[in-house]
């Protein structure tokens, strides 16, 4: 099937900022309506939820993001299309949709979701520790890391009810948290990664062997090499990392590029800039500081390699997450706006 994206959102879409770098935004599509009801509990979850509701829609374009989104399905069904064909999805159906990958919903009947999105590079901090948790790093962070064709797909799952409960309780958490003056990054990337492993945990449950990368010890130690390099500053020398895995540069370097589609080096460039864009969050460490704890040579050198990753500069991508504060934006390019009658009926519904 031949997907057209319509639309590509990015991290002003998704209300994504330095001081709110995760997000749970809901969507409900009552049908073929004209607005709101009282009665309907799900309705009233959902305005609790300050979603967005699409009236008398039955489809969403095709459409792409620069993120990853996590679709969890609260209720309703509906059809969810992708190049490689349709799935049907209904309550508890869970979406790991990575960046750049089209995709669209057809035959919405009562649907409410919630889309949950992260700054990759944010939530990849501590990315040894997130290797522990299995499943975890191959669903929500491997299209970010690597280019090997088997980290592409768009995994689809289910969440027992006790378990999409739990979910919704962090979700909740994590919406509450980014509604406060001052909200805690520290308490919604906790609520994120209790979500993240709880879904990984239900992945692993019906997929298992899919969720293991199958990456041979060399490889896992690279990998470990060049996060510790990039934590303590220290350079990168694949010579050495050959030695103490006991083969040559050559066949580590071709090991490293079968498991991961990426040269080493080339891998390590990439974490070096991913660290330097998380640092970026932090409005008082400078370009300068940067650059220097990443090794490179001046803030001119990490400047042009970082404009060749996110196609803006290091001061520009700071100033796009400092000045953009995380708050959602009601337009949806891929929905006509609402008519006055239901936008006055969609106020209309209490809160609480």
């Amino acid at each position: 099937m031949q997907l057209q994206s319509r639309i590509r959102y990015d991290s002003e879409y998704a209300a994504l900022s330095a001081r709110r770098p995760a997000a749970a935004h809901a969507h409900y599509f009552p049908g073929n309506r004209n607005n709101l009801t009282h009665t309907d509990p799900v309705e009233r979850y959902a305005y609790w939820w300050h979603r967005r509701v699409h009236f008398r829609h039955t489809a969403v374009s095709p459409h792409d993001h620069d993120y990853y989104e996590v679709v969890l399905v609260c209720s309703g069904r509906a059809t969810h299309v992708l190049e490689s064909g349709e799935y049907p999805i209904q309550s508890g159906s869970v979406l790991v949709i990575p960046p750049r990958v089209c995709h669209a919903y057809e035959d919405l009947d009562h649907l409410f979701i919630i889309n949950l999105y992260y700054i990759t590079e944010w939530l990849a901090d501590d990315l040894k520790t997130l290797w522990q948790e299995p499943g975890l790093v191959h669903l929500f962070l491997a299209q970010a890391l690597f280019q090997h064709g088997a980290f592409t797909a768009v995994p689809r799952f289910h969440l027992a009810p006790e378990e999409l409960s739990m979910c919704l309780q962090e979700l909740r958490e994590i919406r509450e948290e980014r509604e406060r003056p001052n909200p805690s990054a520290l308490l919604i990337k906790a609520a994120l990664l209790k979500t993240l492993v709880r879904m990984s945990a239900a992945y692993m449950r019906e997929a298992p062997t899919l969720a293991h990368a199958s990456f041979r010890p060399e490889v896992w130690l690279a990998l470990d090499e060049v996060e510790t390099c990039i934590a303590s500053s220290t350079p990168f020398n694949v010579a050495a990392m050959a030695r103490r895995s006991g083969i040559s540069p050559e066949h580590l370097v071709r090991l490293f590029k079968a498991a991961t589609g990426h040269s080493l080096m080339g891998y390590y460039q990439r974490r070096r800039v991913q660290y330097g864009t998380r640092m970026l969050l932090r409005p008082d460490v400078s370009i300068t500081d940067i650059a220097h704890h990443l090794g490179y040579c001046d803030s001119s050198h990490f400047s042009r390699i970082f404009a060749r990753y996110h196609g803006l500069t290091p001061s520009a991508y700071r100033s796009m997450l400092l000045t953009h504060d995380g708050v959602l934006s009601d337009a949806d390019p891929t929905m006509p706006p609402l008519t006055t009658q239901q936008e006055e009926a969609s106020h209309d519904m209490p809160c609480r």
